[in-house]
């Protein structure tokens, strides 16, 4: 999936920020979106599983979610004019239809800030029956 996210934000308008296809961390595990503000970093993605049904007989239908965080810093004193344009655009990833048998579609937003930089962070979860 982080691949489909990534070839998705290549064809949109990102308002002036970069697109990274490196992983957000580097060898000393601090996020590289803090240090190279104005560039989007996409994580790798997360699997869980949650049954629906179970039986006797053994067949389990279960809920497989698969998440991946998308993160970006900006200035938090001079905000991107664009910022909830991009925002909006990164959540519309959640609608790509390059993976199959998706029931459920969500993003979330979180944002914090650090220092003088504003962080954000989109999740985009897609689940299966599987």
């Amino acid at each position: 999936m982080r691949t489909e996210v990534l070839n998705y934000l290549q064809t949109q308008n990102l308002g002036g920020l970069g697109l990274s296809k490196d992983l957000p961390f580097d060898d000393s595990g601090v996020p590289l979106y803090t240090k190279n503000a104005k560039r989007i970093y996409v994580d790798r993605e997360q699997k869980t599983s949650e049954p629906v049904v179970q039986t006797l007989g053994g067949v389990n239908i279960n809920n497989e979610a698969t998440s991946v965080t998308i993160s970006f810093t900006t200035d938090a004193k001079t905000p991107l004019s664009t910022y909830d344009t991009v925002v909006s655009t990164i959540k519309q990833g959640k609608d790509i239809n390059t993976v199959d048998g998706v029931h459920t579609r969500n993003a979330t937003v979180e944002t914090e800030y650090l220092n003088d930089l504003l962080i954000t962070q989109i999740t985009i979860t897609l689940i299966r029956i599987s």
